[in-house]
């Protein structure tokens, strides 16, 4: 699929990587464009659904994208067919249900408290309330096609299954599917969704439902202890308006499930806006009450004088959240509040704060040997000697050569070649080649020794040991101030260990047999025990196998399921084993502290004796440059005299 390039109205596409699937199609990355991801579906779609797609690209505005997902163009294959759409590209976002789980939003939203779920729920009721006033219905809510961000920001995605109104034709384009525990009871009574026209009405029972779960920490409004005789699963619970939370039926039939949170800790607007959503039908409260109500309930919001991360309405006697980890051991809100770091790993910034590494700066030397105040040495006289008599032998010569010229002209060439040869060989010009030679020489090689030194002095070998050292005690200081960090990751680490395997064998707990699942039947149920598929937690292991008659749509509905039977999980640290585990780790770190403290001490010792080593050298070696330089300027000056002598 990689490459593909499909057409749309705007420009072509070149399909990337995939990003995620389900039961309709798959979404993909766009090259060379990180904004927008493309939609394909896995079926042909209908001309109607084509032409919604096609509607909804072209009624599409600022107000409808800041909460959708909104299609922005259509894709067709070749032959004109679309077969897809594409839609802004949403990263660092969650699906809603991630905000039910105490470890989901410790890991993706640390340090938020109950407070930032009433601002979610808040956040939830304004995007309704647009998305109402655009017209649009949104029909299939649930809590895994909202996605939200760190801001606690919502944008719903599959988007084209909303419901949408053509004023211009009176024509609906419906919304045919729904989750049923989200689906309120005047639809659930229906046979089939087809060609049935919902309203905003039907919507906030939806939305209620969300915000339930999202102030009741994931539990359904329906979904209880039963008091009764009666078989009564979330559908029925649904369709009777038995209000698991109710405090208007005196005889009720379900209860609150054991450690839930009380209706009573509500403000008691909102508790009045829960009981008007799920025990009447024709007037539910609109977006806008929804709206006042959580703004009020987020200004009663105070913090916990025992934990940063409990906040409880100003009403409350006491904190429900310290209640529940008290009385019942459970834990809704992780954080360390009851886990106390050990002193030994604080103030780590005390110890190497005494290890200061210095680094050394050397002022380089140019390499200049030229001194002032030197002249070239007196020429010592037998020199002069030398001169003279090479000068006077050259004279002597040249007389010579040119009588013998004079008396037998055919001899000037020989006298010529013969003046040249006496003149080669003369002793005492040989012994002035001999001293410039020297003189030369000795110059050159001062000047290289010179050089040597400066490069020596520029460049000190030690020097080089010395960095290796101060990198070295660098990485040790670092890894010394991240033991704090190390033992607070263990200790994460740690937590959701436990937190995990008390959720897997709660999981385990839950057989498919004895749960009503909705398009599970006993057969198919059969199936996946057949295929070794027997609880909840088996779910997990459904994407790596391949299970004849259980296709992705099925998938996504036990993958749903699991999701609603973990919001029943509630998490109660054993707190004896966590510290016995916890001690464990400390010990181990702890033992790497004192080796740390060992190495950076021993370290830092031979970094002060390097850098001592290094200042003493560079000291000697500049008197040594210095000297040196007088003798290197004395040398030249020397040679140079001495060759403007012998010319």
């Amino acid at each position: 699929m990689t490459g593909r390039t499909v057409k749309g109205l705007h420009c072509d596409y070149m399909i990337g990587r995939e990003l995620g699937r389900g039961g309709e199609g798959q979404v993909f990355e766009v090259h060379h464009n990180d904004a927008v991801v493309v939609k394909l579906y896995n079926e042909e779609l209908s001309t109607e659904k084509a032409e919604k797609l096609k509607y909804m690209v072209e009624i599409g505005n600022d107000d409808i994208r800041a909460y959708a997902a909104w299609p922005s163009d259509i894709v067709t294959d070749l032959k004109g067919n679309t077969i897809g759409f594409v839609m802004r590209k949403l990263v660092n976002s969650v699906p809603l249900h991630m905000l039910f789980s105490p470890m989901d939003r410790k890991k993706l939203f640390p340090a938020r408290g109950y407070n930032f779920l009433v601002h979610v729920a808040r956040n939830l009721a304004a995007a309704f309330y647009t998305l109402h006033n655009a017209g649009l219905v949104i029909g299939d809510v649930n809590e895994g096609n909202i996605l939200i961000d760190k801001n606690g920001m919502l944008t719903f995605i599959d988007c084209d299954s909303f419901q949408v109104y053509v004023k211009e034709e009176k024509k609906y384009y419906y919304c045919e599917v729904g989750v049923p525990r989200y689906t309120p009871p005047e639809l659930l009574e229906m046979t089939s969704f087809e060609n049935v026209v919902r309203t905003a009405n039907t919507d906030v029972f939806s939305m209620a439902v969300l915000i339930f779960q999202l102030l009741f920490l994931g539990r359904h409004p329906f979904a209880g202890r039963n008091t009764s005789s009666d078989d009564i699963d979330e559908e029925t619970a649904i369709k009777k308006h038995y209000f698991a939370y109710s405090q208007n039926n005196e005889a009720p039939k379900l209860l609150p499930p054991a450690d839930s949170l009380e209706i009573k800790h509500l403000s008691p607007l909102l508790s009045q806006l829960f009981h008007q959503s799920f025990e009447q039908r024709s007037r539910r409260p609109i977006t806008t009450e929804w709206i006042k109500a959580l703004d009020q309930f987020q200004k009663e919001m105070t913090r916990c004088a025992n934990a940063k991360m409990h906040f409880y309405p100003k009403h409350s006697e006491t904190c429900p959240w310290c209640s529940f980890r008290e009385k019942r051991g459970i834990v809704y809100f992780i954080d360390d509040s009851y886990l106390k770091s050990n002193p030994l790993l604080e103030n780590i910034d005390s110890f190497v704060n005494g290890f200061q590494v210095e680094e050394i700066t050397l002022k380089p030397h140019s390499g200049n040997y030229l001194t002032t105040g030197l002249s070239a040495a007196t020429i010592p006289q037998q020199f002069y000697l030398y001169k003279n008599y090479t000068r006077y032998a050259k004279l002597a010569i040249l007389l010579l050569t040119t009588g013998i010229a004079f008396i037998t002209p055919w001899l000037i060439i020989a006298g010529v070649a013969a003046y040249f040869v006496a003149n080669a060989l003369l002793p005492w010009k040989n012994k002035l080649n001999r001293q410039l030679q020297k003189r030369e020489t000795d110059y050159t090689t001062l000047k290289s020794r010179y050089a040597a030194l400066v490069k020596t002095y520029n460049a000190p070998p030690e020097l080089n040991v010395y960095n290796q050292l101060t990198q070295k005690l660098e990485n040790q200081i670092k890894a010394f101030r991240e033991l704090p960090v190390e033992f607070k990751e263990r200790k994460k680490q740690l937590e959701e260990v436990q937190y995990n395997e008390q959720l897997e064998a709660f999981l385990k707990s839950c057989s498919l047999r004895d749960h009503n699942i909705a398009s599970f039947g006993s057969a198919r149920k059969q199936i996946l025990f057949n295929n070794g598929i027997r609880n909840a937690a088996d779910i997990s292991r459904l994407p790596e196998l391949r299970i004849q008659g259980i296709g992705p749509k099925n998938m996504q509905v036990l993958l749903n399921w699991q999701r609603q039977v973990c919001a029943d999980f509630t998490y109660k640290p054993n707190d004896t084993l966590f510290s016995k585990q916890l001690h464990t780790i400390f010990l181990e770190i702890n033992g790497n502290k004192q080796n740390l403290e060992n190495e950076i001490r021993s370290n830092y010792q031979a970094i002060q004796q390097m850098k001592n080593h290094i200042y003493t050298k560079q000291a000697a070696l500049e008197k040594q440059i210095a000297a040196m330089a007088a003798q290197v300027h004395q040398a030249s000056l020397d040679s140079e005299a001495f060759r403007r002598f012998i010319q």
